[in-house]
């Protein structure tokens, strides 16, 4: 996003482009994200089920290999199948009692989607 503005500020030449595109466009649009979600409403909840599902990810910084472990919700009805930030889990330890996870959305004042709260379910005994 920074580069793309950069350029068109650079092409219109606009005084100022690359503090313009690093830092006014950026905050404008996190403002705005920001505004969203402090002022959202109408909280809907939705539970799902789910199965966990591991992943091992490799980066390669520097020359070395590092490695992460990641959980990943395969939800009821294949919920949220599109949407990865919202199903997966970098700590297993909380998950791994639980068996049931409900989330929270509310409604922003721009028309965004907000998820607000989330929450692990364990069984009963």
């Amino acid at each position: 996003m920074d580069v793309v503005t950069y350029i068109i500020f650079k092409i219109k030449k606009v005084k100022g482009a690359g503090l313009k595109s690093t830092c006014i466009v950026p905050l404008c649009l996190n403002t705005i994200f920001l505004i969203n979600y402090l002022i959202s409403f109408n909280p809907k909840t939705e539970t799902y089920t789910f199965q966990r599902q591991m992943q091992v990810t490799k980066n390669r910084r520097g020359g070395g290999v590092s490695r992460g472990l990641s959980t990943e919700l395969l939800l009821q009805d294949y919920a949220y199948e599109d949407y990865y930030g919202i199903k997966t889990f970098v700590m297993e330890e909380n998950i791994i009692p639980t068996y049931k996870i409900t989330y929270t959305f509310k409604t922003g004042i721009f028309g965004i989607r907000v998820m607000t709260n989330l929450h692990l379910t364990c069984p009963n005994k």
